[in-house]
C-alpha cells in the first residue's frame, strides 16, 4: 500500500467525520467510536476495490489503517480531549 492511496483514504475518511461530526454533534467518548467506525468502513470498501488482500499484505494494511485512523482522531479532536482528561486526572 502506497502512501498515495494512504493520503486518498485519509482526505476520505477526514472529510466524512467532520460531515458527521457536524450533522451528529457527537462529543467525548462516541467521537472515538465513530472515527474508528469511518475508518474501518472506508478502508474495507478501499481493499474491496482492490481485491489484492494476502497474507503478506496483512502489516501494511494494518499500519495504514492505523494511520487512517489517527486522521480521523484528529478531525474529531479525539487527541486534544485525551490530553485534557489525562492532564486532569494528574
Amino acid at each position: 500500500m502506497n502512501s498515495e492511496a494512504i493520503l486518498a483514504i485519509g482526505g476520505v475518511v477526514g472529510t466524512l467525520s467532520k460531515f458527521l461530526m457536524m450533522m451528529t454533534g457527537l462529543q467525548g467518548r462516541w467521537t472515538t467510536l465513530l472515527a474508528v467506525f469511518v475508518t474501518t468502513a472506508v478502508f474495507a470498501v478501499w481493499g474491496y476495490s482492490h481485491e489484492d488482500f494476502t497474507r503478506a499484505s496483512t502489516w501494511p494494511y494494518f499500519m495504514a489503517w492505523s494511520e487512517t485512523l489517527m486522521i480521523a482522531a484528529g478531525s474529531f479532536h479525539t487527541i486534544e480531549e485525551a490530553q485534557k482528561k489525562m492532564a486532569e486526572r494528574r
